[in-house]
């Protein structure tokens, strides 16, 4: 038996119980329970690790977000929190003047926090940086405002339709206004690509500060060709991430799936999927629902592909032996899905990312089909006005985490970054926080804990993931403290070290990798 690592002297929390010890070898565990009978399970020479009488949990995952946008965010303004029209072109023009070279870009504006009560448009873009070619994304990524010279480059006039899915903001007199939603957004993936071709993104970076917060495991959903080939080429590199990946293509790349693969295939890292795009969001209106928003009764969202290509990239995702992830949060989505998953019985399990909106009559079908769920906690206080947007009738089935755990559900949570923050523990305090305006979903702290930890390795398809018992992968995360109530609400400023399959990733005494 080869040496390894023994921890002890703290209150480790297994996922299941709490125990005084745990072992790992090859980066799994091998034992874990009493010190007395763990120290008899481990080899001469053992590592030991003295907990300081702290808190250890498993490590966390985070099933769902975009590395690449995240990255790309830290690079343009942000304006996450802006509360009118006036501060939003305050911090464009400040970051124009820093960077003034190249585009404008920039995300995380939100109409609603907004004291003027109407979207910024294209004109407002002038008035701020005249003709630099600007595109802001709005927080939830399912919308963006451009500047007209963008509108001119990517082939968007007065001539232009809708495209399927997707919707160009007009004036009265029918002229773009610089907005445009989801499916609409298409044009600007190229573009995006230069805008950023020069930037140093910082994916390094990026995953250290995911590994201080406990993270072990992140999914990048929706990836593309390029970002694959780069996750391929930092995992094979001389100082590899300190997380885990689990990428998801974008479906529309499917072709290359069998290649990319191969490119992603590592001990730590592989390409487990495809994810589809199937509504918008709340926020914008575009989540596709089955009745009108209440607060505009003239929109009720719109589906981003049919139920035959969805059923198309289902078939060809079985063929490819690819996961299939599919983002439904209307609940005329989730029932389109849902219905689709039913007549294939996929052999992959399939995912359902957000299921943001489930009323009863959804949820038997729901469990009838069980797709592996994943959901958001932070959506919870983010959609404040959820209640007014749906109605409370409507409102009471959004986001139903205690719910789904009481019809035998497993979700996985994600942050969904940059449409939230990275830090898990926001989730977690997220999901265990009281909901005012809505009937309890709230969760106690070993469920909210377990949604970013146990029951993230089986919807990524990993054995053992999120898991300290035997057997499990052998990701820690000691934190100051001692009782999962006060570090559910403490959060990330408690992490103290990390370790991915046995090896510190981070705090201190991590070092170099």
């Amino acid at each position: 038996m080869s040496a390894g690592t023994l921890w002890s002297n703290g209150r480790i929390f297994t996922g299941r119980r709490f125990v005084e010890a745990v072992a790992a070898e090859e980066g799994r565990v091998v034992a874990a329970g009493a010190l007395r009978t763990v120290r008899r399970s481990v080899a001469t020479g053992t590592e030991r690790v003295d907990l300081g009488g702290r808190i250890v949990t498993p490590g966390l995952t985070d099933a769902h977000l975009h590395v690449l946008e995240i990255a790309r965010d830290l690079a343009g303004v942000d304006l996450t929190g802006s509360r009118s029209i006036g501060e939003l072109g305050r911090r464009v023009r400040a970051w124009a003047v820093v960077h003034p070279d190249g585009p404008v870009v920039g995300a995380g504006w939100d109409q609603d926090r907004l004291r003027d009560g109407r979207y910024p448009t294209a004109r407002d873009v002038e008035r701020w940086v005249g003709d630099r070619p600007t595109v802001l994304t709005r927080a939830c990524r399912h919308a963006a405002l451009v500047s007209a010279t963008v509108l001119d480059e990517v082939g968007i006039g007065e001539a232009t339709p809708d495209p399927p899915g997707g919707r160009i903001g007009r004036t009265p007199d029918r002229r773009p206004n610089g907005l445009l939603f989801d499916n609409a957004l298409r044009p600007l993936r190229p573009w995006a690509d230069r805008a950023f071709a020069h930037s140093r993104l910082g994916l390094p970076e990026l995953f250290a500060r995911a590994a201080s917060l406990g993270l072990t495991t992140l999914a990048p959903m929706s990836a593309s060709p390029s970002e694959v080939e780069e996750l391929g080429r930092l995992v094979r590199g001389r100082r590899r991430p300190p997380v885990r990946l689990v990428a998801y293509l974008r479906a529309d790349a499917r072709a290359q799936f069998p290649r990319l693969r191969r490119r992603l295939a590592t001990p730590s890292s592989r390409l487990a999927g495809l994810k589809v795009v199937g509504d918008g969001a709340f926020g914008p209106r575009t989540a596709w629902l089955r009745r009108p928003y209440r607060d505009r009764a003239d929109e009720s969202g719109f589906p981003l592909l049919s139920r035959d290509e969805l059923t198309e990239i289902a078939s060809e995702a079985e063929g490819l032996g690819a996961g299939l992830a599919v983002h439904a949060i209307g609940d005329r989505a989730l029932a389109t899905t849902l219905a689709v998953f039913a007549k294939l019985r996929p052999t992959v399990r399939p995912r359902l990312e957000h299921a943001s909106l489930a009323p009863p009559d959804l949820l038997a079908r729901l469990d009838a089909v069980r797709p592996h769920l994943v959901v958001q906690p932070r959506f919870v206080p983010s959609d404040a006005w959820i209640v007014e947007r749906l109605g409370p009738r409507r409102a009471r089935w959004t986001y139903p985490f205690r719910t789904y755990l009481a019809h035998g559900h497993a979700p996985a949570a994600s942050s969904d970054a940059p449409v939230e923050s990275l830090d898990p523990w926001a989730g977690i305090a997220a999901a265990v926080a009281p909901r005012a305006t809505r009937a309890p979903e709230s969760l106690d702290a070993v469920s909210a804990l377990r949604m970013y930890t146990e029951n993230a390795g089986p919807v990524l398809g990993w054995p053992g993931l999120g898991s300290l018992e035997v057997g499990g992968v052998a990701d820690l995360v000691e934190c100051h403290g001692t009782d999962l109530p006060t570090l559910a609400s403490a959060g990330s400023s408690r992490v103290r070290r990390v370790w991915r399959d046995g090896t510190q990733t981070a705090g201190p005494g991590s070092g170099e990798r």
